[in-house]
């Protein structure tokens, strides 16, 4: 074993030589505590999971995308704003909007006086009383709020808002009305598990949409065009969520304005694409190799500069007590 000496890199002083002094026991103290706090920060910087986010290529496992929609038309009554929802494959949806959205009546001040129960439908003939209603109502300038959910097909399409041509409605009358319009809410999927993953990702403290509160007002009769890629957002193994995997839905829209002539039919409309690109954020844990390295620089710098400090404070304490 004698053959080994001459590798030992951890030689001892003479245990008869004490150079020890108050001043190295005081930085020895510091060194302590001060590697202390530094281990303690990084054993829970370590111990904490960072969120990555990652983008796969995968097919949704779901057919229908609920949509919720909050709008105020300023410049039309309820009762003359359609909806229509198309397909790209041709077909359009027959669904009954009645159970699922609600049309608000307001007056001239945003204050609501009514529910319409009945909007009109597009092509039939109407009694003077229906008419004579629709006429107070454009003179009384009421404007309209839409808000519910509309159950979407997942391959691309569209779904509008359009303003009716009214039969028996004078034309002076007509040129009054526009689907000028304030988007107060637009939003894809679970609103109550979109906020959850939304907050537990942080994605609410930056990532807020722009087109909430969007006020689409202008003085000249046209229609809005708008232009929606849905993002499919995963959160995979994520304990705050308690599911292995939840799906949500961020999207990114790109408006169009274009002007129309007073004869031609006005409308918003919500083109939506559903992309093959999935968001996936998933926890991804710090190395325990990190984690010693880091542990290892901080013991061997800390007592290293301290070190440096001790012999440079002695010698200055030496060379004033030798003068």
């Amino acid at each position: 074993m004698s053959s080994f000496r001459k590798f030992d890199v951890f030689q001892k002083a003479n245990q008869d030589v004490d150079s020890s002094s108050s001043v190295g026991g005081l930085f020895s103290i510091a060194a302590l505590v001060i590697g202390f706090i530094l281990f303690f920060h990084e054993y829970q910087e370590w111990s904490k999971y960072n969120i990555v986010r990652k983008l796969e290529v995968q097919s949704l496992n779901q057919t229908i995308i609920n949509t919720n929609i909050d709008l105020t038309f300023f410049n039309a009554p309820c009762s003359l704003i359609n909806l229509d929802i198309l397909y790209q494959d041709g077909q359009k949806a027959y669904q009954d909007h009645t159970t699922t959205l609600t049309r608000i009546r307001l007056d001239k001040l945003n204050k609501q006086i009514g529910i319409e129960s009945t909007p009109q439908i597009e092509g039939t003939e109407n009694n003077q009383q229906k008419i004579e209603e629709v006429i107070q109502q454009i003179k009384n300038k009421e404007q309209c709020r839409i808000q519910g959910q509309l159950f979407l097909n997942t391959i691309p399409g569209s779904f509008n808002f359009r303003l009716l041509e009214m039969i028996g409605l004078e034309e002076e009358l007509q040129k009054q009305l526009n689907v000028n319009h304030k988007i107060n809410k637009l939003s894809f999927g679970d609103i109550i598990k979109t906020k959850k993953i939304e907050k537990v990702l942080g994605l609410d403290k930056y990532d807020g949409e722009a087109f909430d509160e969007s006020r689409y007002n202008y003085e000249y009769r046209c229609s809005y065009d708008n232009y929606i890629k849905i993002l499919p957002l995963n959160a995979e193994n994520i304990k705050e969520l308690d599911l292995l995997r939840t799906s949500s839905f961020r999207f990114t829209m790109y408006q169009q304005v274009i002007p129309k002539e007073q004869t031609d039919i006005v409308q918003v409309s919500f083109n939506y694409l559903v992309s093959p690109i999935n968001i996936v954020y998933q926890t991804k844990n710090k190395s325990v190799y990190n984690f010693i390295v880091q542990v290892c620089a901080i013991i061997g710098g800390i007592f290293c500069v301290f070190g440096i400090i001790n012999s440079l404070t002695l010698n200055v304490i030496q060379s004033i007590k030798s003068k």
